[in-house]
């Protein structure tokens, strides 16, 4: 037992001998652990770590109370250095004697006191640029004013972050670093220059600047080659961007290629855009945003394909994509001096030029905006045209499929037109402002959901939809529309779900589309026919072509209906009237359903009589002079005439006589009704012959 104990002795001295390294790593958040770790390295005799050295604290805990580092002089090499949450922490001194980073990861952040990194200088860093793994963060450090201390770094093969370190002025310690293989982040910087970055010729990583406030001069940026994003942001004082001119954005990356992004943005006095080369003539992202100091006039931009691509805010009269094939999503918005838009090649539905998702044109609030030219050839588009005050026409959108429209919140357009070869539609709406004249949309054959108008002044026609057959629903309401002929949809048979009218007030005929045979919706709460509040509405045609019904017919405001032939047809579906007629404050013949079915009766056959239970006896008839009737034991109140088309010719008030003076009447067929204060009545078709 005794010689092994003396074996077991001599085991632990070998692995503790001078120069040996300590394997494993350090989690040290107070000076108390610092001491003792520095105890255990020197009791050891080791001079490098195999694993990490934390110092410091988690980022959501109190900041460690560390202040000396003083005792890790005798490490020579560390796995990986991690510096966070600190608070009396000012240099790193202790850490001078440090050459070698194994594992290629170094983070100082969050350090309230920390003053300078210079300690470092003797790093070498060999690893940094042998994985994407391998990064550096400089984040959050309030007092830190200078990079010193990374001199000796010349690779970052992950990325290299230096960000909110509000006092940073100089970061030309980095002058040796050539390659950064992933991201490079800066911001807050607060110095006037990048001095220190011109030396990385080698990468093809994300760039992003933003939020330094004194930053003036990116010229250190001249000597870069590739970029796979550039995106430049809440930069207050910077103006010149054309050092990053020539620069290419995206690469091949092995079998795939890396198709990146341009944004500026939130940057005011930026007086010119970058011109870069774009790898394979495509994008996925390309922002300029808020940009007022750009005077550019006839800004182009050269690219083929770009998956979303926004303009908004800058100051230029016009612009254009001159190449472009493609572009999923573009939106022009809030540009103050833009006065024409136009599409000037094909744009294709999405990378493939054959799928048949549709991109998105957002086209709002630019302020003088006249003219929007669209591209002849764009395909499966859905365009939103709104808020563009001065807009006065939209042309040119000639073989538009597959898409939807939405012009809205544009005071005054004069016309709408250039639509001559659409024939499928999603929806179109057209709301709120004025349009003098839509054309050219005669040969749309279906439009899949909605044809909405609302709120549209000076329109008193919608264009004839010569080859529509099918729709989904059909909704005009609060605009100046004084008819709806059989010439407008000729062809339609078939609406899905609703064929609504309602606040028109200069409507004063509706002739249904001549070929619709079946009104119905697919929701069983919604009426398949929607007419109210027209009030100068006299006619309603189209009704009696109509074979089936599958939901409800609401007719209600129509105060001066006159004739609706086919009303009653449609009420006498039966078991292809799955509805109901709801009526209310029309006129009186079309105001219940019981005289709306009098009042057909009359007109469609030869009975002399039709009562809801008053009887009335009259005579002579034919008639002269004075109609006489006979009343049961029931009052009069009222007696009305109408002529064969249901119009109102007299309204009488009973005053007790026996007889109806007939005389004024001319020659011909009328109908008599006698109504008593229950509102039962009595209706008798009366032949009026000529006084002699």
């Amino acid at each position: 037992m005794k010689k092994t104990i003396i074996l077991l002795t001599i085991i632990l001295i070998s692995l503790n001998v001078k120069g040996q390294m300590y394997v494993g790593g350090f989690f040290l958040n107070s000076q108390q652990a610092v001491d003792e770790a520095v105890d255990t390295l020197m009791l050891g005799g080791h001079t490098s770590i195999s694993g990490f050295l934390w110092i410091g604290e988690e980022i959501f805990a109190e900041p460690a109370v560390i202040w000396d580092l003083s005792g890790f002089s005798i490490i020579d090499s560390v796995g990986f250095i991690h510096i966070e949450n600190t608070d009396s922490l000012e240099t790193l001194n202790g850490l001078e004697n440090i050459n070698a980073f194994d594992n290629s990861t170094l983070t100082i952040r969050n350090n309230r006191d920390l003053i300078s990194i210079a300690s470092l200088s003797n790093a070498a860093f060999p690893r940094m640029g042998s994985s994407i793994d391998s990064n550096v963060r400089i984040k959050d450090n309030p007092k830190l004013t200078s990079l010193e201390g990374l001199n000796q770094l010349t690779e970052v093969g992950g990325q290299l972050r230096i960000n909110e370190n509000e006092l940073l002025e100089d970061i030309s310690a980095l002058s040796n670093l050539g390659y950064v293989g992933d991201l490079m982040s800066l911001s807050e910087l607060a110095g006037t220059s990048l001095d220190g970055l011109e030396n990385i010729v080698d990468g093809e990583f994300s760039f992003f600047l933003f939020k330094c406030p004194n930053l003036t001069d990116i010229s250190a940026l001249s000597n870069w080659d590739t970029l796979n994003d550039c995106h430049i942001f809440d930069m207050p004082v910077v103006s010149d961007l054309s050092p990053l001119n020539g620069i290419t954005i995206g690469f091949q990356n092995g079998n795939d290629a890396e198709y990146g992004g341009v944004s500026v943005s939130r940057s005011p006095l930026v007086a010119n855009i970058p011109v870069f080369n774009y790898f394979d003539n495509r994008l996925h992202r390309f922002v300029l945003e808020d940009l007022p100091s750009l005077q550019i006039s006839g800004l182009t931009i050269s690219i083929e394909r770009v998956t979303r691509c926004t303009i908004d805010n800058i100051a230029v009269d016009s612009f254009a994509f001159p190449g472009l094939l493609w572009c999923s999503q573009m939106k022009i918005r809030n540009n103050p001096n833009l006065v024409r838009y136009e599409m000037t090649a094909l744009l294709g539905s999405t990378g493939d030029l054959n799928d048949p998702r549709g991109p998105t044109f957002e086209i709002d609030n630019n302020a003088v905006l006249r003219s929007i030219i669209g591209a002849p050839d764009l395909h499966g588009a859905g365009l939103e045209i709104t808020n563009n005050p001065e807009l006065k026409l939209i042309d040119g959108f000639t073989n538009l499929q597959n898409g939807f429209l939405r012009i809205a919140h544009n005071e005054h357009i004069d016309l709408i037109t250039g639509f001559e070869n659409l024939e499928h539609l999603l929806s179109a709406s057209f709301s709120f402002g004025r349009i003098d004249s839509i054309q050219d949309f005669n040969t749309v054959k279906k439009i899949t959901d909605l044809l909405f108008l609302y709120q549209c002044e000076g329109l008193s026609k919608l264009p004839n939809f010569d080859s529509l057959r099918v729709i989904g629903s059909l909704i005009l309401s609060n605009s100046e529309i004084t008819e709806l002929s059989a010439e407008t949809f000729p062809m339609l048979d078939t609406v899905h779900t609703n064929f609504s009218l309602y606040e028109l007030p200069f409507i004063d005929s509706i002739v249904l589309p001549p070929a619709l045979r079946y009104l119905r919706s697919v929701e069983s709460s919604t009426s398949c026919l929607t007419l109210i509040n027209l009030p100068q509405l006299k006619y309603i045609g189209g009704l009696d072509a109509i074979e089936y019904v599958n939901s409800s017919i609401e007719l209600k405001g129509l105060s001066n209906l006159e004739e609706a032939p086919g009303v009653c047809q449609v009420i006498r579906l039966e078991e292809a009237f799955l509805g109901e007629v709801l009526l209310e404050d029309n006129v009186d013949e079309f105001n219940e359903i019981d005289l709306v079915v009098e009042h057909c009766d009359l007109l469609s056959s030869s009975t002399e009589t039709t009562t809801t239970g008053l009887e009335v006896e009259v005579y002579p008839n034919p008639v002269s002079d004075q109609l006489y009737f006979k009343v049961g034991q029931e009052d009069i109140e009222r007696i009305e005439v109408l002529d064969l088309q249901g119009q109102k010719l007299g309204n009488y008030i009973n005053s007790g006589e026996e007889y109806l003076d007939f005389s004024p009447f001319s020659a011909g067929i009328y109908f008599v009704r006698f109504i008593n204060d229950q509102g039962k009545f009595s209706t008798s078709k009366v032949v009026k012959m000529d006084s002699n």
